[in-house]
């Protein structure tokens, strides 16, 4: 699997990272999953992946901007929350 996380940095991702990932990509929803594989795991242009995809580019940014707003809410470890107490963005709150 460290094979499609390749950054081309030289460093592959660690088995947690990668599973992380997997995870996300899995809860995520179907057009959401497939833009963030085309734009970060394929390497597509906005403009390769909005034809794959079959809107424009302005609507695949839109599209690719709330993904990986859901991505990081879903990403985040429960119950972890910042110095001051207060939760990072995304967490939900357990009391409402």
């Amino acid at each position: 699997m460290a094979a499609w996380l390749y950054d081309g940095s030289g460093a592959e991702s660690s088995p947690d990272c990668e599973q992380l990932v997997g995870a996300v990509l899995e809860a995520l929803p179907a057009q959401y999953r497939r833009l963030l594989e085309l734009r970060f795991l394929r390497g597509r242009s906005v403009h390769e992946a909005a034809l794959e995809m079959g809107v424009t580019a302005g609507n695949l940014k839109v599209l690719q901007h709330r993904a990986l707003a859901k991505a990081a809410e879903i990403g985040l470890p429960s119950r972890v929350s910042d110095r001051a107490g207060t939760p990072f963005p995304g967490e939900k709150l357990a009391a409402l």
